[in-house]
């Protein structure tokens, strides 16, 4: 049992130096970042504009973003929902719903972007001036939707994804006869997935923070929920949720010790799980997509 677990925590010092190792390029993945914009950052327009249009690094998710039109006294001018180009999905804009009413001065546009590709968010604001004949300072800052807690999230869900699928495919091909497996093997596995799990609901607690503005133990937002399970991002992630809760029962309820075939779909649901990550992740915004993702998905498996 002591040799077991001294296995069980050299693995899973294994599987984060190895995840590790790649972090950096993961770190320096980009989101959506604004392009161009018109009205442009410092413009001095001489007349009101019809419509605020934002273009982006990335395809954009017009239910999980926004644009706030804010005039010289910081009271919100009033503009139409979100919508796409349909030509270029990278372009949102929103149109002024009463132009004439806007008067000279300075005007700041603060404006919030999910990536539909690599499913994180980032925002940022900058300022015009209407009437004026003067460019206004560019004081607005760009940030991104990385919080500690989308940190803390998605660490857990790679630690226990990589380290369960490492652990079953080792058992597999260890050449342990099936009986000398012991019911501690069960008990770990079913640990990594609930540790996956909590990862996962932080994770995507954290991106309905990153939207709503709220804190982690702010309401429910239903709508934005709804709209983040519509996303790319929510897809992978309800498939790796089942995956997960595949491997919690066969550890919980399958016969001990462990046959192969019940191994064999943990390590299936686990090498799913990541594959779901590489889809849902930065990779998706590389070009080519399948490449990167594919890199991704063999970076973490090695790690497994």
């Amino acid at each position: 049992m002591k040799h077991s677990r001294r296995a069980c925590m050299l693995s899973i010092l294994i599987a984060l130096v190895a995840l590790a190792a790649g972090g950096a390029r993961h770190g320096v993945s980009a989101h959506a970042e604004l392009v161009a914009a018109q009205p442009s950052a410092g413009a001095a327009e001489a007349t009101a504009p019809n419509r605020i249009e934002l273009r982006f690094s990335e395809t954009i998710e017009p239910s999980l973003s926004s644009i706030v039109l804010l005039s010289s006294d910081g009271s919100p001018v009033d503009l139409a929902p979100i919508a796409l180009d349909p030509n270029d999905q990278t372009v949102m804009s929103s149109v002024v719903v009463a132009p004439d009413t806007m008067q000279s001065g300075v005007y700041t546009v603060v404006w919030g972007a999910y990536s539909a590709e690599d499913g994180h968010a980032s925002s940022g604001s900058f300022t015009f001036s209407v009437g004026t004949g003067e460019a206004p300072a560019q004081l607005g800052a760009r940030s991104t939707g990385v919080s500690a807690w989308s940190v803390v999230g998605k660490w857990l869900e790679l630690l226990g994804l990589v380290v369960l699928t490492g652990l079953a495919f080792f058992a597999i091909t260890s050449g342990t006869h099936p009986r000398k497996r012991t019911a501690e093997l069960q008990r770990i596995v079913a640990a990594l997935a609930a540790i996956a799990l909590a990862g996962m609901v932080i994770s995507f607690r954290a991106r309905v923070v990153v939207v709503s503005g709220e804190g982690m133990t702010g309401g429910f937002q239903p709508g934005i929920t709804s709209d983040l399970l519509r996303s790319t991002y929510g897809h992978a992630w309800i498939v790796r949720a089942c995956a997960l809760i595949v491997v919690l029962a066969l550890a919980l309820l399958a016969g001990r010790p462990a046959s192969n075939r019940a191994l064999a779909i943990v390590t299936g649901c686990g090498i799913a799980g990541l594959a779901t990550i590489a889809i849902s992740g930065h990779a998706a915004a590389v070009d080519p997509a399948w490449l990167a993702t594919l890199v991704d998905l063999l970076h973490m498996s090695a790690a497994a």
